[in-house]
């Protein structure tokens, strides 16, 4: 042990020359993860602010979709009341004195408003499942 507390001036000038190296590679090594952190930070950012920016086209999207919903479901609402109008109308003539076109226009409103009943389901079955979600 004693040897090694005596050294000469060159083996303490080697052991500095190779702490400088070693110190100076620690430096380089510091400013890479420095760099590394700052482009991941970077990064970070750029996700977060992604996240974010989708989350807000995903929330105005969902806005557009209910928006579109409640104008169909309206629109469904208003074309399945002119079509029982009609349909009551058709069905108040007697069977004996319906004219050929108004037994052929009654059936196909009585499947047409089938067809807008099962429409307003659909659109009330898909708001159901997107509250549940």
């Amino acid at each position: 042990m004693a040897d090694k507390q005596r050294l000469s001036p060159l083996e303490i000038q080697e052991q500095l020359v190779d702490i400088d190296e070693r110190l100076t590679k620690l430096e380089v090594r510091g400013r890479q993860l420095e760099d590394s952190i700052r482009k991941d930070d970077s990064d970070l950012d750029s996700t977060v602010e992604l996240i974010d920016d989708t989350a807000q086209e995903d929330t105005e999207d969902e806005t557009q979709m209910i928006e579109w919903f409640k104008s169909r479901q309206q629109e469904l609402e208003d074309e399945q009341h002119e079509i029982d109008q009609r349909v009551r109308h058709l069905m108040s003539i007697p069977e004996s004195e319906k004219t050929e076109e108004e037994k052929q226009e009654e059936e196909h409103l009585l499947q047409k408003l089938i067809d807008t009943v099962n429409q307003r389901s659909l659109i009330v079955d898909s708001q159901d499942e997107d509250r549940i979600r």
